[in-house]
């Protein structure tokens, strides 16, 4: 049979029209590039991505404009013991500083009408305007405004965390389906196999029933034969079965037609072994998800130590302000105007005399800094040793797959120079179905081994992190 025939048959054991044969190949990238696109975990991880950067802007907007403004009107009785009728209207402007300073404009406007004038130099009725400017520099808690930059490195920890959970979900997923893949291509080299030993037993009875009308076989070789063909025919439908299911539910996972049918690519060269285990270990611990998450809760561990600590400070402000005073209005004597200017500088002191709730907060914070760290320990070893075992396993891998490839050529030679002693007469038919049987093993073994070595490169990819380099992934906001 002619190599175009072969691989024709082999696509047909599979399913799979000659035309659609390109087509048809899927290499484990593709897989999972085609799950994630449908996966809802993934999308509800991005969106609480997006809902954790909400948090710094919410933090950046601590350092806006505050705008405050009040008024009303009153009839009351005054210090006089007379009926005074009285309106006025506030207003303040503030912000506060990144340095933790503090700046506002304050204006006031009064309206006052009284029954009863206490001189005749006051106007009665009056109106009187206050402007300040005011600016508050905090000498104790609050200085430098760690309420500020540490709630906003917190905030971009915490990004880092959900960013972080979201890349652990990728893995995840990618973990599942290479289980899954790799499953169903070792149910493909098996098929593949058990498709050219049903071939070979045809062939076989082939020659034994040119054998017999020559006289040259007995029944019994036809028997042998047929026992051959039944058992390959026995294995072949097993594994189709098995291929069904195993396609089914990928295509499940992958958001295809149930019916979709291709074969597996695998991938069986990497650079990542030429390095040591070492420097792959330092080359994924940048991307180690775990890593990630457990750095950016140590991040925030921090963040609520060194703001827990400036709260337990007492809280001292020095307070400027200057501004100006009008009065104006009828008095008995006249028309009266006045305006004035007024400053001050005062202290303000504020002490909370029970900091029970703040040791509290201090020592959660302490407890969750040192679980952090053990976590950032432990998925360092977890990271360290797994990096090491696939490597290991891969370069153990190889070393077999050469000693199965050696073999399998010499199982053929073995093979064909049996099968040209028994067509010259010169061999037993039992002999010759066991050399085919060994050739077979041999050949299935190398497929087997193959495609273990693939599995284990993908696995060594993804804990690496060098695997999404070659997707095309939505990047994670």
């Amino acid at each position: 049979m002619s190599s175009r025939g072969v691989i024709g048959a082999l696509l047909l054991v599979l399913g799979l029209p000659l035309g659609e044969a390109a087509e048809s190949t899927l290499g484990f990238e593709q897989v999972v590039d085609n799950i994630l696109q449908q996966y809802p975990s993934l999308e509800v991880a991005r969106l609480q991505v997006q809902r954790s950067r909400q948090e710094i802007a919410r933090v950046e907007s601590g350092l806006g404009w505050e705008l405050a403004a009040d008024g009303g009107v009153s009839h009351d009785v005054s210090v006089f013991g007379t009926p005074t009728d009285r309106a006025d209207v506030n207003l303040s402007l503030q912000r506060q500083l990144e340095s933790g300073h503090q700046v506002g404009i304050s204006g006031n406007y009064t309206y006052e009408d009284s029954s009863f004038t206490v001189s005749p130099l006051f106007p009665n009725p009056s109106h009187a305007t206050q402007l300040d400017l005011n600016y508050r520099i905090p000498l104790g808690q609050g200085e430098d405004n760690p309420a500020y930059s540490e709630g906003l490195a917190g905030a971009q920890a915490g990004v880092k965390a959900e960013r972080a959970a979201a890349a652990a979900l990728r893995n995840e997923i990618a973990n599942q389906a290479l289980d899954l893949f790799y499953a169903k291509a070792l149910t493909e080299a098996r098929l593949s196999s058990a498709g050219e030993g049903v071939e070979n037993a045809r062939r076989l009875q082939g020659y034994i029933a040119e054998r017999r009308e020559l006289g040259l076989a007995e029944e019994k070789d036809t028997l042998q034969a047929q026992a051959q063909l039944r058992a390959q025919q026995t294995a072949l439908q097993r594994l189709e079965m098995a291929l069904e299911q195993q396609r089914i539910a990928l295509n499940r996972l992958m958001g295809e037609p149930w019916q979709r049918s291709y074969r597996s690519a695998v991938r069986l060269e990497t650079q990542l072994t030429d390095y040591g285990v070492a420097e792959l270990t330092e080359q994924a611990a940048a991307r180690y998800p775990p890593l990630q998450q457990n750095r950016a809760r140590l991040e925030v561990t921090e963040t609520v130590l060194r703001r827990s600590r400036d709260q337990r400070k007492d809280q001292l402000d020095l307070v400027f302000s200057v501004g100006t005073r009008t009065r104006s209005g009828d008095a008995t004597t006249g028309s009266v105007s006045e305006e004035d200017m007024a400053g001050q500088i005062r202290f303000e002191y504020r002490e909370s005399l029970n900091k029970q709730g703040l040791d509290a907060e201090v020592r959660q914070a302490q407890l969750d800094r040192t679980i952090a760290i053990e976590e950032i320990r432990r998925a360092r070893d977890e990271l360290s040793y797994g990096v090491a075992s696939l490597v290991q396993e891969i370069r153990a891998t190889r070393r077999a797959l050469d000693s199965a490839r050696r073999r399998l050529q010499s199982e053929q030679e073995k093979y064909r120079e049996a099968m040209q002693r028994y067509r010259q007469g010169r061999e037993q038919t039992d002999r010759l179905i066991q050399f085919d049987n060994e050739r077979n093993e041999a050949r299935l073994t190398v497929a087997e081994l193959e495609v273990e070595l693939a599995r284990r490169i993908s696995a060594l990819r993804i804990l690496h992190g060098s695997f999404w380099a070659t997707l095309d992934v939505e990047a994670l906001p």
